[in-house]
């Protein structure tokens, strides 16, 4: 039987269709979250992209003060005791017929030193171990023609940090009883990280060692000469070298590019900085506070080296 409402209809569900409007609204809604997951998603991926440059950039950095650290702790003089004068001696005095320096002209410093790495052109050499050689360390902006493959054909000009090793059997540091025997190394540099702005050498004693804490015992201004510098730094290693590398990331090094022309903020941010070792810390920090203020990221690495062939005596 079928029941019959006061009204006379047969009773039945109730159905009813979204509007136009609600239909609009909801694919509005609907547009507007995919939207923000899409530009969540694309800051996610630039970020992950960003940090990725600037981790490959800031590894290749590291890679390069593992190898200046690494080869610098074995840095030898092989210091003899001789007399002050062949011809009329008065007294025993330090001497070396080896040689190593330190340049600070302001800005980033280089380094250069005899080591045993065992580096020969010559395969009669090769397989002997304990091998003298010249190494050098310094900061060059210049393209990489001489570096890239063959196909490549577009200039790439970035900082470099470059590493100098002169064959045990083309030493020529014997044969020169100045500085000039670094000029030889120029043509065997090749670079061992990109982006490197800055190379600091300062030679010190230890801290334990430096109760002023200034760590200017050595030199005031970062400069070292084994042969010419006179008083403790003759013929003598210093006990330790702090090596302090500056890093920017590749995305900051393609925005500053300006063909062979060094980026201006840069050359202007380390202009007359580490040629005091008393301003140090202050001079790191403005350079930081600089490169921060232009957008350009940057790391610092510093590492105390002990130079292990040193046999450090503060008497002349």
């Amino acid at each position: 039987m079928t029941t019959v409402h006061a009204k006379g209809s047969l009773a039945g569900p109730s159905t009813r269709a979204f509007t136009l409007v609600e239909m609009m609204v909801s694919m509005a809604v609907l547009a507007l979250m995919l939207a923000i997951v899409a530009s969540i998603t694309g800051q996610a991926t630039k970020t992950v992209t960003r940090g990725s440059a600037q981790i490959d950039a800031f590894q290749a950095g590291r890679s390069g003060f593992d190898i200046i650290t690494q080869t610098l702790a074995q840095a030898t003089l092989n210091t003899y005791w001789g007399y002050d004068d062949d011809n009329a001696p008065t007294r025993y005095t330090r001497k070396s017929d080896l040689h190593f320096l330190v340049n600070a002209p302001g800005g980033s410093h280089s380094i250069y030193f005899q080591a045993p790495e065992a580096f020969s052109s010559s395969t009669t050499y090769q397989q002997t171990r304990g091998l003298l050689n010249a190494c050098g360390y310094y900061v060059k902006f210049d393209n990489d023609k001489d570096y890239r493959p063959a196909h490549i054909t577009q200039d790439r000009w970035r900082y470099r940090l470059m590493q100098a090793l002169q064959p045990t059997e083309d030493l020529t540091v014997f044969t020169n009883n100045n500085a000039t025997w670094t000029q030889s190394l120029d043509s065997l540099a090749w670079p061992i990280a990109e982006n490197v702005i800055a190379l600091i050498a300062w030679p010190r004693t230890f801290y334990q060692d430096d109760p002023s804490g200034l760590g200017n015992q050595l030199t005031a201004n970062y400069r070292y000469d084994s042969r010419t510098g006179g008083g403790i730094q003759y013929a003598q290693l210093p006990p330790m070298v702090q090596i302090t590398l500056v890093v920017i990331d590749e995305s900051s090094a393609i925005r500053l590019a300006n063909g062979s022309q060094p980026p201006s903020v840069i050359e202007n941010a380390l202009a007359g900085k580490f040629i005091d070792v008393s301003k140090f810390q202050s001079d790191l920090t403005a350079l930081q506070n600089t490169l921060t203020a232009a957008k350009i990221t940057c790391r610092i690495m510093t590492c105390p080296v002990t130079l292990r062939e040193s046999k450090w005596s503060s008497t002349p």
